[in-house]
């Protein structure tokens, strides 16, 4: 399998050069030739984890707030309202969620109880209030966002395998949002690059350059393009 090869570098003045994005300790392809795929893999992983996290805490500050809140108000009328209200307040959403898990409410509060396990590092318990709030939230924007959690905890609790699994699930899902699978796509596809599986890589590519809002993932992706050639 032709595996990606990088650029040689050429002297030039540094004042005059394009600045790229900065990813860091890159694996170069004649150091990942003597590396598994597991290892290199988890490099990747390990370098591009504060970034991974902080995309993720950013999505769940942006999507979850406006969309929880309008799932809220859509109980308006409704005694689970009161009853969301006050299991929130007595710090039992978890309860809450297992006993209204078929509603968009209960899912709703099973993503809360996930990403407040997730912050905690407490991956199993996320793992498993994410699968919950995917099934409440199903056909809603916000079930993208609980696959996509579910994903990163399975990978912070070692399940790594099942993790770019999961990531592969996402970004083949057109009915989640463009900016989750352009995401998970995204992902896949340095995983792809340091794995030096070129047709993967390029699949991957061409995908989320096809997503209409993908700027930032395609943007990241361009510096892996570049030394692919």
């Amino acid at each position: 399998m032709k595996r990606p090869q990088h650029k040689k570098n050429k002297h030039s003045n540094p004042a005059d050069e394009t600045p790229v994005i900065d990813e860091r300790n890159l694996v170069g392809a004649e150091e990942s030739a003597e590396m598994s795929i597991e290892d290199r893999v988890m490099m990747y992983w390990i370098e591009n984890k504060a970034f991974a996290i902080g995309c993720f805490v950013f999505l769940v500050a942006f999507i979850s707030v406006i969309n929880g809140f309008r799932i809220y108000k859509g109980y308006a009328e409704d005694s689970l309202q009161a009853a969301y209200s006050e299991a929130k307040a007595k710090a039992t959403l978890d309860s809450f969620a297992k006993e209204h898990s078929d509603k968009d409410i209960g899912g709703f509060a099973a993503l809360t109880v996930a990403d407040e396990a997730f912050n905690a590092e407490e991956y199993p318990r996320a793992i498993e209030f994410y699968q919950i709030a995917s099934a409440g939230l199903e056909g809603n924007i916000l079930a993208g966002r609980a696959a996509l959690g579910e994903a990163f905890a399975e990978f912070q609790s070692g399940q790594e395998e099942q993790a770019l699994t999961s990531l592969g699930g996402i970004a083949a899902n057109g009915t989640f949002a463009e900016n989750i699978r352009a995401e998970a796509a995204y992902h896949l596809a340095v995983n792809a690059f340091i794995a030096g599986n070129t047709e993967a890589f390029e699949s991957y590519v061409a995908q989320v350059d096809g997503f209409e809002r993908a700027q930032q993932w395609n943007q990241r992706l361009q510096y892996y393009v570049q030394q692919s050639r």
